[in-house]
């Protein structure tokens, strides 16, 4: 049998007789790579007739390479029989599916350049695999790196990908507690509706278990994790089968203090190692030396940083003509950036990249500069990979686990650091780059090892042979939920009007009544003197 990657345009409503989703189930169960291009999950993809824009969907053709994009209402015999007669070779054997969990689609570097390169690196080891993703924005990741994926309220089309997949993959610096203080109701998100925070990781991690599909924390970093329900969580996705494979030794010890076993734990480093651009070059516009700068907004930043900070970056200019270059690793980036330049006596010498859409541009930009001088810390790593040193702002342990791990704590800077101590760090850096580049190439070679070897433990948890995706049987309702509150609604308001019928009776037999027809006629004579004297 053959088997084929199948694109299916049209919105699934889950029912037996639904057309889209009894072609993508037969499809799926037959063993052949199938994805829905949902035209309400990405209207943006459709033009007013409904018709797909080939634009958008370019990444798409790249990275899943469709055999065959079906129209909304094709059969699934129709689909198997119309690329039966191409020229389509298709595979030999059913095809894998990963599902990865992440933050991706907001456009925070570090989380889409390690999607990216997770996609990568599965599809050089498992041509016969495609990715879906769990993820933030699916329209942006559509277009962005070529992915389908649904967000994390989406609990059936959830449970459905991860039916049958080689592997849920937890990616990037996933695990910490801050949401348990800003904006979860803590351990008990786990019962209500867990999105990407620490409890909804480990209501995924439950779900993949009752498919029996391993989770696999690849490469990801911990902390803050000191929060005790937090810790209980972690605790309770190892104890449900969960793999970690953390990127630092500082991951390794809070895992271990949460209660994850030894046994489930494998460290090795930050997947962004193996991270490659497709380009080489060096814009025009930065062609005078420059370095790369990647700060951000936070609690540990005082008042007096980003003055600091601006006087470092005069003298630099001022001492070594090298000018700053303000690099967006994030949206929200953008606003610290622009204050840190009006802060400069020669902030007419900053240039700005603006936000880091284009992955390859963004490598190949700090791959070119004389020094980065990072907060965000995926600019310190892909500055590291480069043989680019790199000047830390200590504002997370992340951070310090990072330059610890590389060797580079004469070069990590503390939040509250003078611009006199910074500004003599990085005159060191400049004057030692050429020997840093040497000492930096010899560790960078060793994380690469490393990072292989995390995608050799995933690679070996993974369903090789995963279940095929039996007939689902689909709970669904005789009456829609809507159906059912509108009934209640209505009955609701027939009780009200027969009370307001039955005491409209009930006054008119009061209106009736000698009583009421006495008591009227004794309170005439008082209204009338009341009258005449006011």
């Amino acid at each position: 049998m053959t088997f084929y990657r199948i694109a299916l345009l049209g919105h699934p409503v889950f029912s037996e007789g639904d057309p889209v989703w009894d072609c993508f189930e037969q499809l799926s169960v037959e063993g052949h790579a199938v994805e829905i291009i949902d035209l309400e999950r990405f209207p943006g993809v459709f033009d007013s007739d409904g018709n797909p824009d080939e634009r958008a969907l370019e990444a798409f053709r790249r990275r899943f390479k469709p055999d065959y994009i079906a129209a909304s209402g094709e059969s699934a015999e129709e689909i198997l029989s119309r690329l039966e007669r191409s020229s389509c070779e298709g595979s030999a054997v059913p095809f894998r599916r990963f599902v990865v969990f992440g933050y991706v689609g907001k456009d925070n570097f570090g989380d889409e350049l390690i999607f990216s390169t997770i996609c990568d690196e599965i599809a050089r080891r498992y041509p016969d695999s495609f990715v879906t993703l769990i993820g933030h924005d699916p329209e942006a990741t559509l277009r962005r790196h070529g992915v389908v994926s649904v967000t994390m309220d989406m609990k059936l089309e959830a449970d459905i990908i991860l039916d049958g997949a080689s592997a849920l993959v937890f990616m990037a610096g996933i695990i910490f507690d801050d949401p348990f203080v800003d904006w979860t109701a803590g351990p008990i998100d786990l019962f209500l509706n867990p999105r990407s925070e620490i409890a909804g990781q480990t209501a995924f991690v439950l779900m993949a278990a009752m498919h029996g599909t391993p989770s696999v924390f690849l490469g990801i970093g911990a902390g803050p994790l000191s929060n005790p329900d937090a810790k209980r969580l972690v605790a309770l996705s190892a104890r449900n089968g969960a793999f970690f494979v953390p990127r630092d030794v500082k991951t390794e010890e809070l895992l271990l203090a949460a209660g994850v076993p030894e046994t489930s734990i494998s460290t090795k480093c930050d997947l962004a190692f193996l991270a490659k651009s497709d380009n080489a070059f060096a814009p025009a516009d930065y062609a005078q030396p420059y370095c790369v700068v990647s700060l951000r907004d936070h609690r540990t930043k005082d008042e007096g940083f980003e003055g600091r900070v601006a006087d470092v970056l005069d003298r630099v200019w001022e001492g070594n003509g090298i000018r700053p270059l303000f690099i967006d690793l994030a949206p929200e980036d953008g606003a610290v950036h622009r204050r840190v330049a009006s802060l400069m006596a020669h902030g007419e010498e900053a240039r700005f990249f603006g936000t880091a859409l284009d992955t390859d541009a963004v490598i190949d930009t700090i791959a070119h500069a004389e020094f980065s001088m990072a907060m965000r810390l995926h600019c310190s790593i892909v500055s590291n990979a480069h043989g680019v040193p790199s000047l830390g702002f200590d504002y997370n342990e992340k951070v310090h686990a990072f330059y610890e791990q590389m060797g580079q704590l004469a070069f990590l800077s503390s939040m509250d650091e003078s611009a006199a101590e910074t500004l003599q760090r990085i005159e060191l850096l400049i004057e030692q780059r050429d020997h840093l580049s040497e000492e930096l190439s010899v560790i960078v070679e060793d994380r690469k090892r490393r990072a292989v070897e995390a995608f050799d433990i995933l690679g070996g948890l993974a369903n090789r042979n995963p279940k095929r995706q039996e007939k689902r049987h689909l709970y669904t309702r005789s009456t829609s939920i809507e159906e059912v509150e509108l009934v209640e609604a209505r009955a609701c308001a027939n009780r009200r009007a027969q009370e307001l019928q039955e005491l409209r009776a009930k006054l008119d037999e009061i209106e009736k009544s000698t009583s009421w027809k006495v008591g009227c006629a004794v309170t005439v004579i008082p209204r009338i003197i009341k009258d005449k004297l006011s």
